[in-house]
């Protein structure tokens, strides 16, 4: 249920997740956001994994502080995090 490193849930959560909303929410708006580290493999390649590990978990506390209660964050991949955000219009959700 839970990535062990970066403490978000995990993609095979996500998906649950999604089809749990997905049926019980027709015609209402959800956002989703798929946000992906660049340059990530350098950080890896010249500080090692135990930085690239920080620089995950530092990710997914930033995510976890700015997104609402009802918001669903995960870690998505390597280095990707998908963000369902419900009643959040693509307007609100742009600037995220």
């Amino acid at each position: 249920m839970y990535d062990p490193l970066t403490e978000l849930m995990n993609r095979n959560y996500i998906y649950e997740y999604f089809q749990h909303i997905k049926m019980s929410r027709s015609n209402r708006v959800l956002s989703v956001i798929l946000c992906d580290l660049d340059y990530f493999k350098i950080v890896n390649d010249t500080y090692g994994h135990d930085c690239g590990d920080y620089v995950l978990k530092k990710t997914a506390q930033l995510i976890k502080n700015k997104i609402r209660p009802q918001d669903m964050a995960s870690r998505w991949g390597g280095e990707e995090f998908l963000l369902l955000l419900p009643e959040m219009s693509e307007e609100s959700a742009l600037p995220f």
